[in-house]
């Protein structure tokens, strides 16, 4: 069984959503292409659902801090 992990990182080389630790495993059985196609693309689409959501609820975090920051009453006194 052969495993990949991923790491998402920003644009500054940031760890995104560090706490989630993706590891991921492949069946790959005896070795033979049709085997190892077949867990590529499993593989191909949980990983890629799992980094869609990875990065979505990373946006979400930064735009509600955001918008908490822009909201703070040490903010609203410089306006």
């Amino acid at each position: 069984m052969a495993t990949i992990e991923l790491t998402i990182r920003d644009d500054e080389g940031n760890i995104i959503l560090s706490s989630h630790k993706r590891i991921y495993e492949l069946n790959i059985g005896k070795g033979d292409s049709d085997t190892i196609e077949g867990a590529v693309e499993q593989f191909r689409h949980k990983a890629l659902k799992d980094i869609h959501k990875d990065l979505l609820s990373n946006s979400q975090e930064e735009f509600v801090a955001r918008i908490k920051k822009k909201d703070s009453p040490a903010t609203a006194k410089h306006r």
